[in-house]
């Protein structure tokens, strides 16, 4: 009970923490009934967007007054998650003892304990996840039917390429290709959409100013480092501050200090409990980190797998930018490579790769060399008004 105390008292003086102790504990882990409760409140407030604290929890339910007063004097700033891990690892203890007890009182053959000892096992060390039979699928499948969120593309919406729950895209360039010009469109084109799909943006090469920047030049045709200096020629400051509103109106979030695995995960997930997110953008996954990794490949591989499953935990689309590995910049293999490990190519329900003209420095080459889901293809874009912005000319050339 005292490191059940000690987790409550935690989280309630350092609320930020809660995303990411909510991946390790869950409300019915706690033995102590008051710290069960506090938890759930402090979810619910999660889940509303409001303050998490013992002022507000206390609003919620005035009978835990001496509790959080007990509680707050064993908060620490550290060590959180190891109190979560604990609280979990205990729990999941208490499960296994009560279910042996049950099984052995019942009056069942040996086998069939045997058994029901392995289906506990596995259900209590996640072995077992979901019930896999066909009913639970079906019954599953039926509930997140969708017809997913547009590109903004016809070319890609008309060989059914959209924003679909739980894939993950990757778009590989070498350097100076234009990987962040084709995010940059991607992104207003979610913001020309009129259900107003939750973005979440990961910025790990250009501020958010330069971000901010870069969308109004794609709406107005001002480029965005006279935006960014105020040099304004005749009538285009009103016409960036229109726009300026448009974007701040939507639900669009973005953040240019996130670099680990874990804080990508936090974001991801707060925002799913929070209403859920459609559509994310790393900006690029050369720029990201794993804590635990011990070499460049093995961190790219745990990158790759690890936004994987980030994207069908969180059931968005998740596009990751990326440069190129060196035989696909020297121009020795046209097979889809991404920098740093194999795993990109592997993980991706989208894979797409840009290219510059060779005569033509406005031209831009993008290609879907991976469809996990349909057809391959390749189409012919086009930068206007000064770089600021991408359209889609021709014909799409499919496979």
């Amino acid at each position: 009970m005292i490191t059940e105390k000690a987790l409550i008292g935690s989280l309630v003086m350092y609320p930020a923490k809660f995303i990411s102790v909510c991946g390790i504990v869950k409300t019915e882990d706690f033995a102590d009934d008051q710290a069960k409760r506090v938890f759930e409140i402090a979810k619910k407030l999660w889940q509303q967007k409001k303050k998490v604290d013992a002022v507000t929890v206390f609003a919620e339910d005035n009978e835990l007054s001496s509790f959080l007063s007990e509680v707050v004097d064993m908060a620490t700033g550290v060590g959180i998650e190891d109190y979560a891990r604990k609280v979990a690892s205990c729990a999941k203890s208490r499960r296994i003892d009560t279910g042996l007890e049950e099984i052995y009182k019942q009056p069942a053959p040996s086998s069939e304990k045997l058994e029901n000892m392995m289906a506990l096992y596995n259900k209590e060390n996640d072995i077992v996840k979901k019930d896999a039979s066909i009913k639970a699928v079906m019954k599953r499948f039926d509930k997140v039917l969708v017809n997913g969120i547009s590109t903004g593309f016809p070319f890609l919406d008309d060989i059914y390429i959209k924003y679909v729950p739980g894939h993950i895209w990757t778009m590989g360039a070498y350097t100076s290709v234009g990987k962040t010009a084709v995010m940059i469109q991607k992104m207003c084109n979610l913001i020309r959409n009129n259900d107003n799909p939750s973005v979440i943006v990961i910025s790990a090469e250009m501020t958010e100013e330069q971000l901010i920047a870069r969308l109004l030049a794609n709406f107005t045709g001002v480029h965005s480092q006279r935006i960014l200096t105020k040099n304004y020629w005749q009538g285009e400051e009103e016409v960036v501050e229109v726009y300026k509103g448009l974007i701040a109106s939507k639900n669009f979030t973005i953040h240019d200090d996130i670099y680990d695995l874990s804080e990508i995960e936090n974001v991801f997930r707060r925002k799913e409990m929070q209403g859920g997110v459609d559509v994310g953008f790393i900006d690029y996954v050369q720029n990201c980190s794993v804590k635990s990794a011990v070499s460049g490949y093995q961190e790219g591989s745990q990158l790759a797998k690890g936004i994987q499953k980030l994207a069908k935990d969180v059931r968005a689309t998740i596009v990751c930018l990326s440069q190129v590995s060196n035989d696909v910049g020297r121009g020795n293999t046209e097979q889809f490579e991404l920098k740093g490990a194999g795993e990109w190519a592997a993980v991706s329900d989208v894979g797409i790769m840009l290219q510059r003209g060779a005569n033509n420095k406005y031209a831009m080459k993008y290609e879907v060399k991976k469809n996990r889901h349909g057809k391959l293809h390749t189409h012919k874009m086009e930068f206007k008004d000064d770089y600021t912005k991408l359209e889609a000319i021709g014909e799409c050339v499919t496979q």
